[in-house]
C-alpha cells in the first residue's frame, strides 16, 4: 500500500511538472503573459470617462444622440470643460450653476456646445435665466423651461451668439430638436470665428 501511495505522489508531481513545462515554453511564462494582457486591457477601462460617467448616470435616462459630435477639434481644453459642465447639469444641485459657468466660458466655447449639444437627456430642473440682452428688455432676465439638456444648450447658445434659439421650449418635439442641432452646425461651419458672437 506505501508504495503504492508513493507511486502516486510521484505521478502528481510528474503531471504537475509537465503541466508546468507546457506553460513555460521558450523560457516564456505564458501564464505571466495571459495576466499582464488582461490587466493591461481591462484595468485602463476600468478608469475610463464613459465607464465612470455611465456609472453616475440614471439607467433611465437616454444617452446623448450617437449622432452628435464628441468634440469641436478646437481645444481640448475647452472640450473637456463644456463635457464636465454639461454632466453637472443633470444634478439637481449642479444644475444652475452649470448654466452659469457654461455662458461664462463665452464665445470660446461656442465650437465646443454645438458639437455637444445634441444631448437628450432630461435636466432634472426644468428651468434656467440668462440675463436679458436685448437693448429694449423690459425686464433684467429671461427665463426659459428646457426639458432635456439640448434645450438648454440652444437657449445658451442664443444668448452667446445671438442666432438661434428656435426650439420650442415646453413643447418640442425631437423633429424641432434636430433641426435645431443641424442649424447650429451649418451656421458654425459658416461663421467667421472671429465674428461668432457679434449679434449677442
Amino acid at each position: 500500500m506505501r508504495g503504492t501511495v508513493e507511486q502516486a505522489g510521484v505521478s502528481s508531481k510528474a503531471a504537475a511538472k509537465s503541466v508546468t513545462a507546457k506553460r513555460v515554453h521558450n523560457g516564456v511564462n505564458w501564464d505571466a503573459w495571459l495576466v499582464a494582457i488582461t490587466l493591461m486591457v481591462v484595468v485602463p477601462l476600468w478608469g475610463s470617462p464613459a465607464l465612470s460617467q455611465a456609472s453616475d448616470q440614471d439607467p433611465t435616462i437616454s444617452p446623448p444622440s450617437a449622432t452628435a459630435a464628441p468634440f469641436s477639434g478646437e481645444s481640448a481644453v475647452i472640450d473637456r470643460r463644456v463635457a464636465s459642465l454639461i454632466k453637472k447639469m443633470l444634478k439637481h444641485k449642479t444644475e444652475q450653476k452649470a448654466f452659469a459657468d457654461l455662458e461664462a466660458l463665452g464665445c470660446a466655447a461656442v465650437p465646443a456646445i454645438i458639437a455637444q449639444m445634441d444631448d437628450r437627456r432630461k435636466l432634472p430642473d426644468p428651468q434656467i435665466s440668462l440675463t436679458n440682452k436685448a437693448r429694449d428688455a423690459w425686464e433684467a432676465r429671461r427665463f426659459y423651461r428646457p426639458e432635456q439638456i439640448v434645450d438648454a444648450l440652444d437657449a445658451i447658445l442664443n444668448q452667446l451668439t445671438g442666432y438661434g434659439g428656435n426650439i420650442p421650449y415646453g413643447h418640442a418635439t425631437n423633429a424641432d430638436r434636430t433641426k435645431s442641432v443641424g442649424e447650429w452646425r451649418d451656421w458654425l461651419s459658416k461663421a467667421p470665428r472671429s465674428r461668432l458672437c457679434t449679434g449677442g
